[in-house]
């Protein structure tokens, strides 16, 4: 991409409470249109803007987002060149239920506006409560003086988890935007990240936080060396700042670090023993992640199998995922199964990026494997019954759930074999 100037428009708001939204937003809507003719190609404003945090008692404000989506939408119309990021909570029907989401907006006239959910959401705010969290990252592509611009949003606790950043990077985005409702007794731990995740993906970064009410303020945008471009203050401001995108490709002719990691974890690596695997997730355990636990036979690996695993290591931290060894499945399905033996049905699944540990049993169920590991989340499909599930009542009594997941696809290893024997007779 060639080198040229960005101009971009931060407005640091104080969220109101929930009488106040309606005023907010059209405050917020006269200061945009007053950018009209500054030549401001992004304006970006802080997490959950209008209102701030949200709880059961003021969740009235997702009813309030089509229409501030649908002002934002006529405002971006009549503004040539111009897009607004901004963080809104979401509600959409997924799945057939709904679902609630604390999301960013990306609004243009280049297209109907794009949601980024937040992936990681923050426990002291008790987010988990009132949203879902998101699944996936979501580059933004944007033209800007007819040449593509890529954007990486964020939102808050998720500056701390530089993964998600470097998949942006590696995916071609040059501006990484991060919006928040930081407190002010961490704030420099704000700053800090902000220009970490500059520097480490030679980037350009940009923080939009909330001022008062606990909330620190100081948004900032630091370029790909790190170097400070922009400041605001403590309080309320729209801080206005060109900076040149060339200085990313500067920067990464010098030595490029904006690139896939060089390892992996090897399928091998995966596979274990229950002794190890035992002792593996205590010390995760120990470090407060969750531990999700499925099992199956995962003869022929098909679609309906990867959905299932996305889903069911969706549900925490790591997924161990426990299968059933040869003698296991001949006891159960006959001395025509499996298919494909133990050694090779754990290599193919512990080289599915969903799956973090791979585990054989000889038993006809997994309860010793659930009895030594004690999971947090115990996972099996829709089909099965809460008081059908192995283990289950084991999970439960030490604090854990148990989850019961839908079917995908209308697949499975039996009907595929039904439709080979079925197309030789």
């Amino acid at each position: 991409m060639s080198p040229f100037t960005l101009k971009v428009a931060l407005l640091q708001r104080t969220p109101c409470d929930g009488a106040s939204v309606d005023r907010e937003v059209k405050e917020v809507l006269r200061l945009i249109e007053s950018l009209k003719d500054k030549g401001v190609s992004i304006v970006v404003l802080p997490e959950l803007w209008p209102s701030g945090p949200i709880s059961t008692s003021n969740s009235n404000v997702f009813d309030k987002t089509p229409e501030i989506l649908f002002k934002l939408e006529a405002v971006v119309s009549g503004m040539d060149g111009t897009a607004i990021m901004c963080g809104l909570p979401e509600r959409v029907e997924l799945e057939g239920e709904n679902r609630q989401y604390n999301s960013a907006f990306f609004i243009s006239r280049q297209s109907t506006p794009l949601a980024y959910r937040k992936i990681h959401l923050f426990p002291p705010f008790g987010e988990e409560k009132v949203f879902s969290p998101g699944k996936s990252p979501l580059p933004v592509w944007y033209r800007v003086k007819g040449v593509e611009l890529g954007i990486g949003p964020a939102i808050c606790f998720d500056l701390r988890f530089p993964e998600l950043f470097r998949h942006y990077a590696t995916e071609g985005c040059k501006l990484l935007v991060c919006h928040a409702l930081w407190p002010e007794e961490r704030i420099e731990h704000f700053i800090t990240l902000l220009r970490a995740r500059a520097i480490e993906n030679q980037c350009f970064s940009i923080g939009v936080n909330a001022a008062g009410k606990g909330f620190g303020g100081m948004s900032t945008v630091f370029g790909p060396g790190g170097e400070l471009v922009a400041q605001a203050g403590r309080g309320k401001e729209t801080l206005l700042c060109e900076f040149d995108l060339g200085k990313i490709d500067e920067w990464r002719n010098r030595f490029l670090t904006a690139r896939p990691q060089k390892w992996h974890k090897g399928a091998n690596q995966k596979i274990m023993t229950l002794d190890a695997m035992e002792e593996v997730v205590k010390r995760r355990k120990a470090l407060g992640q969750r531990c999700v636990f499925t099992n199956g036979c995962f003869d022929i690996l098909h679609a309906g199998h990867v959905a299932y695993l996305e889903e069911a290591r969706r549900q925490g931290d790591f997924l161990v995922l426990a299968i059933n060894s040869d003698v296991s499945i001949r006891a159960i399905k006959g001395p025509l199964r499996p298919i494909n033996p133990e050694t090779m049905r754990a290599t193919v699944v512990a080289g599915l990026e969903s799956v973090d540990y791979v585990v054989v049993f000889d038993e006809p169920t997994p309860i010793k494997l659930i009895e030594t590991l004690l999971p947090d989340v115990l996972v099996k499909g829709e089909d099965w019954g809460e008081d059908e599930i192995v283990g289950a009542k084991t999970v439960k009594a030490h604090g854990g759930r148990v989850v019961r997941i839908p079917f995908v696809h209308d697949v499975s290893t039996t009907k595929i074999i039904g439709r080979i024997i079925k197309g030789h007779s």
